[in-house]
């Protein structure tokens, strides 16, 4: 696998042919507006990628604002390990669970004068306490203590030097990927993205940001200090990481250039794009890495092993339509860390099992993760639709596929909602698993139904 695939080659070029697509595009063709492809879920925070008027907005608001955000829900699933062809076998599923959620988020937005601002947000969710094992007092044996389950999601400065550099210091989220299911780019978010809740905000690491306008452009670099370097006892100024970023507007559209280095990960250099055509918004990513970061099951399953050196490519491409009440979202994307064989996930679970056992015969080598057991193909897909209200009704329906070319996997969800009435809405999802037993799509069963509920889900 070491090395560019000739797919990969192919999904570079058409990368490029995206990225520079845009010029020559007329202009007054369009009505770009590339924020409208990441919808934040909380709309005090400023998008990495619609910035134009950033000076203006910074300095000209006083003040200090609170305000936040509550969910609450109740779902119940049901699953079954093959399609259910007869009463009984509905009734004999294989798997059912119910859920419940609660989850809230506070902030505050204080700008003290014109040129200061700081921002925060804390965030809870149920169960409100959690258990974890300290030391005890004889420095010797550990104990349980349950702790409240809050933690700092955001906590940061903003400051300005003449109207020129513009700085952010402190826990910030991060956003430098343009895609929508898939984001290869987006090195910077603690959490990838997941296919079924993306637009969900995610954390962002500890960091310095530099931002400084050239013009209709802008130059921005991070200084990033990863999660091994806060728990580190003893840590160097070799942690760090550094992350510098060119955005160009071009005619309608909007193309980025970066790097990014840490001694612990493989270094980067990454390409984005985006730019739109009346109603339909495109985008790509093309990451070039150098060595991989995952734990490989080598073909004899005896021995997992590491790459560290060696070219490895990943790049998607999507198109995002959205008029009125009706939205269509496709993306591609190609993994250079996927393996050519598409049924290694009946090695991979097995080897896993028996290294977090410590079994005397267990493959040697590096210990496998979960990460590593996800996305373990090439090629992958991910397409949506949605209809918020149909035939005027207000019931929502919408359809999600994600599909693993590589191993011919796939999930399709569809999902029918409906609002009752302020404060109280109603869902049902169908989840149907196509692919051969043990594929990635087929691990969790082939069919499944859920029922859920969202109580008092609001902003303030």
């Amino acid at each position: 696998m070491r090395g560019l695939h000739a797919p990969a080659r192919s999904v570079f070029a058409l990368c490029l042919i995206l990225f520079f697509g845009a010029r020559s595009m007329p202009a007054d063709e369009f009505s770009f507006d590339f924020d409208d492809m990441f919808d934040d879920d909380m709309i005090e925070e400023v998008d990495d990628t619609d910035e134009q008027e950033y000076a203006d907005a910074f300095l000209d608001e006083t003040g200090i604002t609170f305000g936040g955000r509550f969910s609450s829900s109740l779902r119940a699933i049901v699953r079954w390990a093959e399609y259910p062809d007869s009463f009984d076998a509905v009734k004999n599923a294989g798997e059912d669970s119910l859920a419940a959620s609660i989850d809230g988020r506070l902030f505050f937005d204080a700008r003290p004068n014109r040129e200061f601002r700081v921002y925060g947000s804390a965030r809870t969710a149920y169960p409100f306490t959690q258990t974890t094992r300290v030391l005890a007092a004889d420095e010797v044996t550990t104990k349980t203590i349950r702790v409240p389950n809050i933690s700092i999601f955001e906590l940061f400065s903003d400051f300005a030097w003449r109207d020129y550099a513009f700085f952010r210091a402190g826990k910030q989220t991060v956003s430098w990927g343009t895609g929508y299911f898939f984001s290869p780019a987006d090195v910077l978010s603690l959490s990838p993205i997941d296919p079924e809740d993306p637009e969900r905000t995610r954390e962002g690491p500890i960091s310095i940001r530099v931002r400084v306008p050239i013009d209709i452009h802008q130059f921005t670099f991070y200084l990033v200090a990863p999660d091994s370097l806060i728990d580190n006892p003893n840590p160097s100024i070799k942690d760090l990481a550094i992350g510098p970023r060119f955005e160009f507007v071009v005619g309608p559209g909007e193309i980025g250039i970066a790097g990014f280095l840490q001694q612990d990960l493989a270094p980067r250099a990454i390409m984005t794009a985006g730019f739109s055509w009346r109603d339909l918004d495109t985008f790509g990513e093309a990451v070039l890495r150098y060595g991989s970061e995952r734990t490989f099951l080598a073909d004899s399953g005896s021995e997992t092993f590491r790459r560290d050196d060696g070219a490895y490519f990943d790049g998607t491409i999507g198109v995002r339509y959205v008029k009125n009440d009706v939205s269509l979202i496709g993306q591609v994307l190609y993994n250079g860390d996927g393996y050519d064989d598409p049924k290694i996930l009946e090695s991979l679970w097995p080897a896993f099992g028996l290294q977090q056992e410590g079994a005397p015969f267990a493959p040697s080598g590096p210990t496998l993760t979960l990460d590593d057991l996800t996305q373990t193909g090439r090629w992958y897909g991910a397409l949506s639709a949605g209809h918020t209200d149909v035939f005027g009704t207000d019931i929502g329906v919408s359809a999600l596929l994600q599909a693993n070319f590589s191993d011919g996997s796939g999930i399709v969800g569809v999902t029918v909602s409906r609002e009752l009435f302020t404060g109280l809405s109603l869902s049902a999802t169908t989840n149907v698993a196509y692919g051969e037993d043990r594929r990635e799509f087929t691990q969790a069963g082939r069919f499944g139904v859920s029922l859920g509920a969202q109580f008092g889900t609001t902003r303030f």
